[in-house]
């Protein structure tokens, strides 16, 4: 997670040299989906790890992420799982939007929108 973040950071930063982010509570997005939307804060997603040998966060893809962000387009929200377990730090589990938590994080975002997978990690990618 750390790398994820610290390259998110640094593209961030980057980003900013150029362009003003809008200092909004969580990125816009569509307000359609498959699952049950919410905007939740940003500290109750747990992200996943890549698995070894897969690309952390790629410049374009987080670039593009940023554009859309300035020019406040909608974003399709990430996709989680509620955990059940007892022992789960966090309410929720990503498990797609991998780009657009580590952007949320690194512009500094309080909040995210999610859409919650109501089956669990049996549906999930």
């Amino acid at each position: 997670m750390h790398i994820a973040l610290s390259d998110a950071q640094a593209l961030v930063t980057a980003f900013r040299r150029n362009y003003d982010l809008p200092a909004d509570l969580a990125f816009s997005h569509v307000d359609q989906s498959l699952f049950p939307l919410a905007v939740v804060p940003i500290d109750e997603v747990e992200p996943f790890e890549r698995a070894p040998g897969l690309p952390g966060i790629v410049a374009a893809r987080a670039n593009a992420i940023l554009l859309e962000i300035f020019e406040k387009k909608p974003l399709y929200p990430v996709n989680v799982y509620e955990q059940t377990a007892s022992l789960a730090a966090r309410r929720f589990k990503l498990y797609h939007g991998f780009h657009r938590y580590y952007i949320s994080l690194a512009i500094g975002f309080s909040h995210i929108p999610v859409a919650i997978n109501p089956t669990g990690t049996e549906n999930a990618l």
